[in-house]
């Protein structure tokens, strides 16, 4: 582990697997203003659900739920009773007016309250622009930063992305933009997914100063052979030794250019001699800026040995990072051999079918693509797509992680496919019935490709899945009772 370049001590480590996971507490914040009447309010409630469903009652996740419109509620308090959440959110009607400010104080607040050590998250939907609130933006994020809380926004249909982006911006959230209410689910889950995945680790900064400056973080898990990269900013000054030789320069400098003008006049000089001392003079004056200028960027480099620590300064706190193999191009390497398994003719041919689409994709948007031009298909990771969409249809999810909380590259690992970065997509849904609302897959493989390239561009979801930077592609298929499928789409980086 290292911050700026210097060894930092590690005081502890927990992992997704490890005996005491760190627990995520979330406050769910709900938009149910009048303009989420009908769909968009069922599916946020379904996908609220669904996040709740995916809580670790054994870790001790626990959630809140706050509910707004023109003003807000606490729906229902932390609480690890899944069954009790759901049947609070699905009384959830719509309702006149927008103000998201006021309950997101609140859940930092309500955050700020526990005494149990966990990962802090609030996870905000609004689908509209929001009026101004008794605090602003601003004053939420400098409390959710005080307090290592990160903020989630998701963004339904016509939502405000300039309200919503500066709040997971500036918190090291996330914002993600669904584009119909059917993608919720969807997102929820994965964000559920990737907090349950999370490294929580604690370590003493080798520069405890705050010192205003900007530090990049390298962490490495030699025995997983994970490895992440980023970055934080430590607020505060920069602290400088004082130096009078330096000092007694600049005061020159300084007093050379107030005076410099009529200081040949004085000495009695006249004619190119007064243009030849003024000259003289600027010369030294711009040479002591520049010592000065050089030995600030040193002590500012340095600063940890121009001042004295205090201890209460020494933990760095709320930098929190994601480990991502695909940060340092570590492999992550299989715990069991290739499957033996094999693909029918007809899913081969689905597989070959879904690729051209893909490619055909890649080509159509170079200026978006990344990486390669053209994937290849892999048949093990083919397998393990196929695995995920029949037990996705056998028991009736949607999800990236499943139920027992296992993620797409704990999938790939165990099928013995190494990588440096994966990504999942997931097309269609298990059929199924929930509030009246009937669920179902794709008709086409035309039809589920569609549907996950019409996307934003340039944005972390299945459409820049497809264009970002792979090497290799496994397309699996899962028929459901009514004939519509469910497919899904692992990648990889080799």
């Amino acid at each position: 582990m290292k911050e700026a370049g210097l060894k930092a001590e590690v005081l502890s480590l927990r992992s997704p697997k490890s005996e005491r996971p760190l627990p995520v507490q979330t406050v769910l914040v709900i938009d149910h203003s009048g303009s989420m009447f009908g769909e968009p309010l069922q599916a946020a409630k379904d996908a609220a659900n669904t996040f709740v469903g995916m809580m670790r009652s054994s870790v001790g996740d626990q959630t809140e739920v706050i509910a707004f419109h023109g003003i807000y509620q606490v729906l229902v308090p932390f609480s690890q009773d899944a069954t009790g959440l759901t049947e609070r959110i699905d009384t959830l009607q719509a309702d006149d007016g927008t103000q998201m400010y006021d309950p997101l104080y609140q859940a930092l607040s309500d955050l700020e309250s526990l005494s149990q050590a966990g990962r802090k998250i609030v996870l905000l939907l609004s689908d509209g622009m929001s009026a101004p609130g008794s605090v602003t933006s601003d004053q939420i994020i400098e409390k959710a930063r005080g307090q290592a809380i990160a903020i989630y926004c998701v963004g339904l249909g016509e939502a405000d992305e300039n309200q919503l982006r500066p709040l997971a911006d500036g918190t090291r959230g996330e914002y993600v933009y669904a584009p119909q209410p059917a993608d919720l689910q969807r997102i929820y889950a994965r964000i559920a997914g990737s907090l349950q995945s999370e490294y929580s680790l604690t370590y003493r900064s080798p520069n405890p100063l705050n010192d205003g400056t900007q530090r990049d973080v390298v962490i490495r898990l030699k025995g997983e052979r994970l490895a992440a990269r980023g970055s934080f900013y430590r607020p505060g000054v920069v602290v400088l030794r004082s130096h009078s030789g330096l000092f007694i320069a600049l005061l020159s400098a300084l007093l050379t250019l107030l005076f410099a003008p009529s200081l040949p006049r004085w000495m009695g000089l006249k004619g190119r001699r007064t243009g030849a001392v003024f000259i003289v003079l600027l010369m030294f004056a711009m040479a002591a800026v520049v010592v000065w200028t050089m030995w600030t960027s040193r002590a500012q480099s340095s600063s940890s040995r121009s001042a004295r620590p205090r201890r209460s300064q020494s933990m760095v706190r709320g930098a929190h990072i994601t480990l991502k193999p695909s940060r340092m191009r570590s492999v992550a390497q299989p715990t069991q051999p290739a499957p033996t398994a094999r693909l029918s003719d007809e899913e081969r041919q689905w597989a070959q079918d879904a690729l051209d689409l893909i490619n055909a994709a890649r080509t159509a948007h170079p200026q978006e693509r990344r990486g390669r031009g053209r994937l290849t298909l892999n048949e093990p990771l083919s397998l393990v797509a196929r695995a995920h969409a029949r037990d996705m249809v056998q028991r009736g999810y949607m999800a990236h992680v499943s139920p027992e909380g296992t993620t797409p590259a704990d999938r790939i690992l165990r099928a013995g496919i190494a990588w440096t970065a994966c990504a999942e997509n997931i097309a269609g849904d298990p059929t199924h019935q929930k509030n009246n609302t009937r669920y179902s897959g794709f008709a086409t493989l035309r039809q589920a490709h569609d549907a996950l390239m019409n996307e934003p561009p340039f944005q972390p979801n299945h459409r820049g899945n497809i264009l970002g930077d792979f090497d290799e592609v496994g397309i699996g298929v899962a028929r459901n009772p009514d004939g519509t499928f469910v497919m899904v789409e692992e990648f990889i980086r080799q």
